[in-house]
């Protein structure tokens, strides 16, 4: 992925009286969930709760995946990925100083819920009803619930810097749209490499017309996962939208900028629709595809895509 975008993870972490941790930068007159920078290598839950010890000084226990925003601010594009958390006492508000690399005052309280909207927050929807009834909604399920996040596979060590993909999960009849290239030795969603100057959403759709020639509309985000790709030497971090057709025409794509977790460098020519039993006998990525997606698709999942925002 471009060095232009930047990966961020935060946490919405909540006190015993139901208060939501804040910071904010000295100077500025917003306040943020705590988070910042991932490591190349480092997973996101492991970031987020480094990144609420260094700015808040705070131990946080991370829990499920919340929700996913982008901010594009000049040149700048960063994918946010917020987490669940729990703070297991009392803390008090007070000036921090931030231990990470950007060093910096940062001040810190705890917000009742219902009190967000009384500030400014950053981005905007962390002050609506809907993020706040998503917050309790996920506090009263933790542990219970399935995680929107599927965890990272491979080595955790230092690699190149992250490779964003995003893709799109289509079902028709009770069958899952897959390509795959000429070997066919295994199958994924399509979708791919998002690049710096594009959304989430608009990604997935210009990929997946690429390789099948369908034009889809992502619709709410269903998962998001990481991998460590030993050969290409990157970590990827991968964001899977539920989307519908709205071109029916389905086509054999050809993508020549393909690559993926196998590796392999070559065309999509391949796109098939199968049904749930079928994807017993193939090799296919991620793995939630065989059974888990279409158990949640039964229970719908909420979105956890809060949108893009844009600053000047």
């Amino acid at each position: 992925m471009s060095s232009e975008v930047e990966v961020v993870a935060r946490v919405a972490a909540v006190d015993p009286q139901g208060r939501v941790l804040l910071t904010q930068r000295a100077g500025r007159d917003y306040w943020v969930l705590p988070g910042g920078h991932v490591d190349p290598g480092e997973p996101l839950p492991a970031a987020a709760r480094r990144e609420a010890a260094e700015e808040a000084q705070v131990p946080v226990e991370v829990g499920p995946l919340l929700c996913v925003w982008e901010v594009f601010h000049g040149r700048r594009h960063m994918l946010q990925c917020a987490f669940l958390g729990r703070i297991p006492g009392d803390v008090a508000a007070a000036r921090t100083e931030d231990l990470g690399p950007t060093g910096g005052v940062r001040h810190r309280r705890l917000v009742p819920l219902e009190d967000l909207d009384a500030l400014r927050v950053f981005p905007a929807a962390l002050a609506t009803p809907g993020f706040q009834a998503l917050i309790r909604r996920s506090l009263q399920a933790w542990g219970a619930d399935r995680d929107t996040y599927l965890g990272m596979e491979g080595a955790v060590h230092l690699t190149l810097p992250h490779r964003l993909n995003t893709r799109v999960i289509v079902v028709r009849d009770g069958r899952l749209l897959l390509v795959s290239d000429d070997r066919e030795a295994f199958w994924f969603l399509p979708g791919g490499h998002m690049e710096a100057t594009e959304s989430l959403e608009a990604a997935a759709v210009r990929e997946t017309l690429e390789e099948t020639g369908l034009r889809t509309a992502p619709e709410r985000l269903l998962y998001l996962r990481e991998f460590v790709d030993d050969n290409l030497r990157e970590h990827g971090i991968e964001c899977y939208f539920l989307g519908r057709i709205v071109c029916e025409t389905l086509l054999m794509g050809a993508d020549p900028a393909f690559q993926d977790i196998s590796s392999v460098r070559g065309q999509v020519t391949r796109a098939r629709w199968f049904a749930r039993d079928a994807l017993r006998d193939l090799v296919v990525y991620p793995d939630v595809l065989r059974d888990r997606l279409w158990e949640d698709l039964a229970v719908p999942l909420p979105d956890r895509f809060l949108g893009t925002a844009r600053l000047e």
